[in-house]
């Protein structure tokens, strides 16, 4: 299945946030993480918008696999922020993929 149509599960981009920072963004991988004992790390994913920056942070498992809801859902969020604060800017660098273990 494609990273788009999965995406498409998650909870839509409902707000635009003024900032994101490093730490709201770490702190969402602990406080919503699955319940289950496969998810091992997370990923942030950035693409431009036109109000900021569209991220996705989704779940992985230890082979990089996203994880999934019983119901074949994705497990993540996605929203814009119109700025990312300096360390998570930093963080990403000129990538736009951080995996945090």
């Amino acid at each position: 299945m494609q990273l788009q149509q999965l995406l498409q599960d998650i909870l839509r981009i409902s707000e635009i946030i003024p900032i994101m920072t490093y730490e709201s963004a770490i702190q969402y991988f602990v406080t919503d993480h699955p319940s289950d004992s496969i998810t091992k790390k997370g990923a942030i994913i950035r693409q431009i918008h036109p109000q900021g920056h569209h991220l996705v942070q989704v779940f992985l498992n230890a082979q990089n696999q996203l994880i999934l809801r019983p119901d074949g859902k994705l497990y993540g969020r996605q929203l814009v922020a119109r700025e990312l604060d300096k360390e998570l800017s930093d963080t990403f660098g000129d990538q736009d993929l951080i995996i945090v273990e």
